[in-house]
């Protein structure tokens, strides 16, 4: 996502592939799930396109028991991304924005920049 290569993203994702988004009705977010490779790969790009610099550290994480990220924004706003497989390549995306189901996540340090 970070690289912008849609041709290597697209090769990570399975052709029916779902996007869901959850802002909770207070953040921007997709109000019906995004199906099929090239939607989400629009999507993603959009997204990627208008977030990348304001995002000021992402790290690895489990989310749900799910392999993902925790990205926090300049401002300190933290969104979540989980990945779920099928056939080895992702089946299914979860964009989790909603600031009531992230609380719990706290901000990084101010001196750890994990965009590598």
């Amino acid at each position: 996502m970070q690289s912008g290569d849609t041709r290597r993203l697209a090769e990570l994702l399975a052709e029916d592939v779902t996007f869901y988004s959850d802002g909770g009705g207070t953040a921007p977010a997709a109000l019906r799930p995004v199906a099929g490779r090239d939607n989400v790969i629009r999507l993603i790009s959009g997204l990627t396109r208008k977030a990348m610099q304001r995002i000021r550290a992402v790290r690895t994480a489990q989310i749900n028991g799910s392999p993902g990220f925790i990205v926090e924004g300049e401002s300190g706003d933290i969104f979540t991304l989980s990945f779920d497989f099928g056939d080895r390549l992702i089946a299914k995306i979860y964009l989790v924005i909603n600031p009531d189901k992230l609380r719990h996540l706290r901000p990084l340090p101010q001196d750890v920049d994990t965009q590598e």
